[in-house]
């Protein structure tokens, strides 16, 4: 009943059914008949995790798949001829009960927690025969993990190295990959030999019976998807280099060189897509974001508020696609943001007194955004930000007004929101802005009239890393495969020699020991091509 559930919400996508399914499995493993049987517990541990993972609830889904290693544990100690095979299964699902520990760290912005899973894991696969050729990719998610850790903590350069080595890794994983599916295409097809001749062998009517098929494992299906993510991973790789790039660039005050990085990460992005359609709900936010950040930087270079308004335009955008309050926030900041850029520069132009109202209220918006959502700095760059522009426009009036007494409080206040201003800009850790400033007030005390261009000192910060603002993906392609194996007859064999030496013409003894772990039932029909070049068979 479970597996009709699951495959329920295959076509509904109703977490409901997969709950059921659940529901159903749990209460499965607690029949008295599983007591002796440690893997078939692991087995429907196995689905209840798969599930759990499907329904992003990681936490139990690791608990789960840490209890199916135990499972495989236990069955390797009770069953001698199956140790070997059974203890592959518990590493199996222990490298997976890590995984979900990963996506828990990943979905906490914990990168650097989840880069120790990724490397737990990989070691894990390293010591495994059947899931070795899996550890660069798990290296690779390692690396990655690293990157975007560094990236968070504003440390571009070195998060630069690790995004690097990261796409080395996932080059290096596919080539492994594409082994282990040359492997298992090239073993199929000396079984289909195996069944042709056996086949020929039995009668006539043998075409009837069903003895294997050509057609895709799960495991089969796995590795095609993860060569094809392997490609598109190596490209998100290089669109956050860009973006790193960008970031660098736009803090050395190279805003066109910026803009254009910006502009080269939207397009590897947008190439991702193209590659790859499934990747579009995860990879789109990247390309607005990317193109948004291509217009402020442009706009900045230009003085063009046209390109602040393009940018907010864009940030409204991603802002619809966010799934969850903080992003959504510093979203809406980002472009409340823009949005006061775009109107002070045309006050700038005009000195319309609305623009200068509307510019000040964007700027608080902004500024109540970023405290909403935690980012103190920003909105603390904010308020800076906005102190400035309203010194800027009393500046300006002090400059028109005739009146000696009035506009020596109109400078009074200018300097008062000069050093409100440089505070600020302190707290929020720009002191460079604030030495800027500091010379504009110095030279307000000396000259007490003095003309400055509002485009020189008001811009956009660098106040959040792009692994802040993006949302960063995490694997989703990897899945738990295998326990449907064993829902029909699973074979495996092993043939015995009780001697390693024997002398010309002597007989030998064999034993071939046969095993089903699967449900299903099996059938021996004939066991060919066992005996070794140079012997013959006496019975």
């Amino acid at each position: 009943m479970s597996w009709i559930l699951t495959h329920l919400y295959d076509a509904t996508k109703s977490p409901k059914n997969l709950k059921k399914a659940i529901g159903l499995l749990e209460k499965e493993i607690a029949l008295e008949k599983y007591n002796d049987l440690p893997h078939r517990k692991a087995e429907l541990y196995w689905s209840i995790s798969t599930a759990q993972d499907t329904l992003k609830e990681y936490s139990s889904a690791s608990t789960n798949f840490e209890n199916s290693s135990n499972q495989y544990a236990s069955a390797a100690e009770k069953n001698d001829n199956l140790a070997e095979y059974y203890k592959e299964y518990a590493l199996y699902m222990q490298a997976w009960s890590e995984l979900e520990k990963a996506k828990q760290f990943h979905v906490e912005k914990k990168y650097e927690q989840a880069k120790d899973q990724y490397e737990k894991i990989a070691k894990i696969y390293e010591t495994t025969k059947k899931w070795s050729y899996l550890s660069d990719n798990y290296h690779a998610w390692a690396n990655l993990e690293q990157a975007e850790a560094l990236s968070l903590h504003e440390k571009p350069h070195e998060a630069i190295n690790y995004f690097q080595t990261a796409n080395g890794l996932f080059n290096e994983s596919k080539i492994n990959i594409q082994k282990r599916l040359s492997k298992i295409i090239e073993s199929e097809q000396k079984n289909i030999d195996i069944i042709d001749r056996i086949k020929s062998t039995i009668d006539e009517e043998s075409d009837s019976i069903n003895l294997g098929s050509n057609k895709d494992t799960k495991e089969k299906q796995q590795l095609k998807k993860l060569l094809k993510a392997s490609d598109i991973r190596g490209l998100y790789c290089l669109g956050r280099i860009a973006l790193e790039d960008a970031l660098i660039l736009n803090k050395q005050g190279d805003k066109s060189e910026s803009s254009r990085r910006y502009g080269s990460a939207a397009k590897i992005f947008d190439k991702i897509i193209q590659e790859s359609e499934d990747a579009r709900d995860e990879i789109q936010p990247f390309i607005c974001l990317s193109q948004a950040w291509e217009n402020m930087t442009q706009a900045e270079a230009e003085s063009s508020p046209t390109k602040y308004q393009e940018a907010a335009k864009l940030f409204d955008q991603v802002k619809s696609q966010c799934k969850d309050q903080t992003s959504s926030r510093l979203i809406q900041g980002h472009s409340y943001f823009c949005k006061a850029l775009e109107t002070g520069t045309r006050y700038e132009e005009t000195r319309d007194p609305q623009l200068f109202t509307e510019t000040i209220k964007n700027l608080g918006n902004a500024s109540n955004q970023y405290t909403m959502a935690g980012f103190s700095g920003a909105s603390t760059y904010s308020k800076a930000t906005q102190r400035l522009f309203e010194a800027y426009h009393y500046m300006d009036q002090a400059n028109l007004e005739m009146d000696p007494q009035k506009k020596n409080k109109l400078y009074e206040m200018v300097e008062r929101l000069l050093n409100s201003s440089i505070e600020a800009f302190s707290n929020s850790g720009y002191t460079d802005k604030g030495i800027e400033i500091n010379r504009v007030l110095e030279r307000v005390k000396e000259e007490r009239e003095i003309a400055i261009s509002l485009s020189d000192i008001l811009n956009t910060s660098n106040f959040v890393s792009p692994s802040e603002i993006y949302p960063v993906p995490m694997p989703t392609v990897e899945t738990a495969v295998g326990v449907e194996n064993f829902q029909n007859a699973e074979i495996h064999s092993k043939i015995i020699f009780y001697r390693k030496e024997f002398r010309v013409g002597e007989r030998v003894k064999l034993e071939i020991d046969i095993f089903n772990t699967g449900k299903g039932n099996a059938q021996l029909m004939k066991i060919a091509e066992i005996i070794p070049g140079g012997f013959r068979l006496v019975s």
